[in-house]
C-alpha cells in the first residue's frame, strides 16, 4: 500500500469516501462531520493548514483504503488523530507502521468513539492504552444557580499563582502553550486572598466550544468554585454552543454537568503510545 499526505483543495473521491464510511453502522467518529457539506468544509479548512494533516492509504491500483486526519507538532515530537476511516482493518496496521517508520518515539493520542470498536480493537492491538471512559455531553438548557464567587479573566497579575496551581494535561496543553495563546482560549480565574485558586481554560474560535480543564485547589473545593468558573465560561461563551467531556466514574463532576444542563450525547476513549 501506498501512504502520503494529500495537499491541495478537498476533492469529491476523498469527501465521498468519509461520507459512505462516516454514516456505516460502526465506523462512526465523532470529530468528523457527518453531512457531506459539513466533511467538505472539514476538509478545506485542514487542507489550508501550513502543515499537511491528511494522511491517505491508497492500494497498488490507487483505490483508497484509509483516511485519516492527524496533528503533527515536531518540536514537542507529539502527534494527535481525531478521526479516521478504512475500508479493510488492516489499515489501521499500516498507518502505525507508517507512524513508527516516520516519526520514532513521538507520542501519539488517538480519540475513539466507544461505538467504534473496529478502530478500538486495532489501535489496542497495535499498541495503543486506553484511558478511562470519558462521556462527552452538550449543553442542553442552561440552569445556573447563585454562587457568590469572585470570578476574573485571566491576567498576569496573576500568573505566579495561576503557575502554581496549575496540572498539565498530557503533552499538548501545557501551561507554557496556554499563556502564549490568550488570543485563542479564554481563561478565568478563581480569586481568593488575591490568588488563583482555580481556573477554567475554554476554546473560543469554533462554533462549539469546550473547556479544556476545570480545577480548583482541593483545599478550597466545596465553596462553588467550580460551579462558578463553569457558569463564567458558559455565559461567556453564548451564543456559541458549548461541550464538554468527563470520565464516567467521576460523579461529582457529572452531577454538577447534569445540574447545569448538560446531557450525554455519546461515549470515547482516549488512547495513547510512543511510536
Amino acid at each position: 500500500m501506498h501512504i502520503q499526505f494529500e495537499i491541495g483543495d478537498a476533492n469529491s473521491e476523498i469527501a465521498d469516501y468519509i461520507y459512505k464510511h462516516q454514516n456505516e453502522k460502526g465506523s462512526f467518529c465523532h470529530l468528523c462531520p457527518k453531512d457531506k457539506d459539513g466533511i467538505i468544509k472539514e476538509l478545506d479548512r485542514l487542507f489550508s493548514k501550513p502543515d499537511p494533516r491528511v494522511l491517505v492509504i491508497r492500494d497498488e491500483s490507487g483505490g483508497l483504503k484509509g483516511v485519516f486526519n492527524l496533528f503533527i507538532i515536531p518540536e514537542d515530537r507529539y502527534i494527535e488523530t481525531d478521526w479516521g476511516f478504512v475500508t479493510i482493518p488492516s489499515a489501521y496496521d499500516e498507518l502505525i507502521s507508517h507512524l513508527h517508520n516516520t516519526y520514532p518515539g513521538y507520542h501519539l493520542d488517538a480519540v475513539v468513539t466507544k461505538s467504534n470498536q473496529i478502530m478500538y480493537e486495532a489501535y489496542r492491538k497495535n499498541g495503543i492504552v486506553y484511558q478511562k471512559e470519558q462521556i462527552l455531553m452538550d449543553l442542553k438548557e442552561y440552569t445556573p444557580k447563585t454562587v457568590h464567587a469572585n470570578i476574573i479573566r485571566y491576567s498576569p497579575e496573576y500568573e505566579a499563582s495561576y503557575r502554581a496551581i496549575h496540572v498539565d494535561e498530557g503533552l499538548y496543553w501545557t501551561v507554557e502553550r496556554m499563556l502564549k495563546a490568550l488570543d485563542q482560549y479564554d481563561v478565568y480565574i478563581a480569586e481568593e486572598g488575591g490568588e488563583a485558586v482555580g481556573y477554567i481554560e475554554m476554546t473560543t474560535l469554533a462554533d462549539e466550544n469546550e473547556p479544556i480543564q476545570i480545577l480548583v485547589k482541593p483545599e478550597c473545593r466545596g465553596k462553588g468554585y467550580g460551579r462558578a468558573l463553569l457558569q463564567t465560561a458558559i455565559e461567556n461563551n453564548f451564543p456559541k454552543k458549548m461541550v464538554l467531556e468527563v470520565d464516567a466514574d467521576n460523579t461529582p463532576a457529572l452531577n454538577l454537568y447534569l445540574s447545569l444542563g448538560f446531557q450525554e450525547r455519546l461515549r470515547e476513549y482516549l488512547g495513547s503510545m510512543i511510536v
